[in-house]
């Protein structure tokens, strides 16, 4: 390998004044039908640096570390051709790694933006751990960690993944997926189209996809989440104010203790064991609901709306599904009246306690002769017309909570518990 270690003699920068920047080819051989040739770039990075790699076409992988040196490790991989042409070719296209002449460390490494097509680059960073990092790359994937910065990273179409980082973090693929794993700060997560899953986050978290699905578990801060069809899954997530968005996926929540604003454009919203004022909304799926705390806002065009076991002032409508509410335990802490409205569907109220409530009820546009059919339960009820419709009532002395229910062509039926 005369001609290897002649390049390496060549391919060695001096220092020069402040910048001792080295750039050595260190391995070249033939792997698996290409020609491999891997240059090693070396500097030490003063602390609190910025790394800054731009025109990048191929994967890159950052550790942070303990140590002082900032190391790029190149790999370029070409067609076979004679040992010295390949290794020529790939020193011609090779980056280089330099200091800016500022009073602010920044380092930055750029590669040949006009690279033939049939080369393929990847690049192994490692560099001290409390440093920014800036990335602009045509395509590859990109996977960081053990890093405490500012993270802005952009590729045109490769997957990014975070792992245990603290910092700002700004993220944007154009059709890949994101991951982030033990992550804290402020988090901006943008791809195009791809998932996004992120676990054990902590933060002022933003998410948006395309139209790939979200997950975000073990999680805790605040949170928007906007997807264009796909669906959302969080678990066990705390904090300020929850909001999740799509355009037609299903959204599915458990262990949420949070103020949450949920809509999707037609999918289902699951929602268990959650503690918060609630509001979703569903252009046309189902509602379900277990083990809440909170006031709720519910609303479905089409969908039927399930609650059981919930704590808390309930206002919900559809626009043709059943309604259907069970073991509601209305407390002093709610506000102090609830409605249950569908056009079409049915409505089914049990209640957990023997709270004073007065109820109200309306049958549309039927008299009561026949609305009257429409009506059950164990409250006795006083029935009345108004105008077109059947309205059947009942008042309690001192009542803590009112509750208004309406349907057109439904059954209304209302359980409380028997002293």
């Amino acid at each position: 390998m005369k001609m290897a270690r002649s390049l390496a003699l060549l391919l060695t920068i001096a220092p020069l004044a402040g910048q001792e920047a080295t750039k050595e080819l260190t391995s070249s051989r033939e792997i698996r039908g290409r020609y491999q040739v891997i240059f090693t770039h070396t500097i030490v990075a003063e602390p609190n640096g910025q790394l800054e790699l731009r025109d990048l076409r191929g994967d890159v992988v950052i550790a942070g570390t303990d140590g002082k040196q900032m190391v790029i490790i190149e790999r370029i991989r070409t067609p076979i051709f004679s040992g010295g042409r390949s290794e020529q070719m790939a020193a011609e296209i090779s980056g280089w790694l330099e200091r800016i002449p500022n009073d602010t460390p920044v380092y930055t490494f750029r590669t040949d933006r006009n690279r033939r097509r049939d080369i393929s680059l990847s690049y192994s960073i490692k560099i001290p751990k409390v440093f920014n990092i800036y990335i602009r790359s045509f395509g590859g994937d990109i996977d960081l960690s053990e890093l405490q910065g500012e993270l802005n990273l952009k590729t045109g179409g490769g997957d990014i993944s975070i792992t245990s980082t603290i910092g700002r973090i700004m993220i944007k693929t154009s059709g890949g997926d994101i991951d982030v794993f033990k992550a804290s700060g402020t988090m901006d997560l943008v791809t195009s189209g791809g998932d996004i899953e992120g676990r054990k986050l902590e933060g002022n978290i933003f998410v948006k996809t395309g139209g790939g699905d979200i997950e975000l578990i073990d999680s805790r801060g605040t949170l928007t989440s906007e997807t264009g069809g796909g669906d959302i899954e969080l678990r066990n997530f705390s904090g300020d104010k929850i909001r999740a968005r799509t355009g037609g996926g299903d959204i599915e929540l458990s262990k949420i203790t949070a103020t949450t604003n949920l809509m999707t454009g037609g999918g289902d919203v699951d929602v268990a064991d959650l503690t918060g004022a609630l509001e979703v909304a569903s252009g046309g799926g189902d509602i379900s609901l277990r083990r809440t705390t909170g006031d709720m806002v519910l609303f479905t065009n089409h969908g039927d709306i399930t609650a059981n076991h919930v704590h808390g002032a309930l206002r919900a409508r559809s626009g043709s599904g059943d309604i259907i509410v069970t073991d509601w335990n209305i407390s002093a802490t709610a506000k102090n009246s609830s409605l249950l409205e569908t056009r079409n569907g049915d409505i089914r109220l049990e209640l957990a306690n023997n709270t004073a409530v007065e109820f109200t009820l309306t049958v549309l546009d039927t008299p009561p002769r026949y609305g009257m059919k429409q009506i059950y339960g164990n409250v006795d009820f006083t029935i009345s017309r108004e105008g077109g419709n059947t309205i059947g009532w009942y008042k309690p002395e001192k009542p803590l909570h009112t509750i208004q229910l309406e349907t057109r062509e439904g059954s209304i039926s209302i359980m409380q518990p028997e002293d």
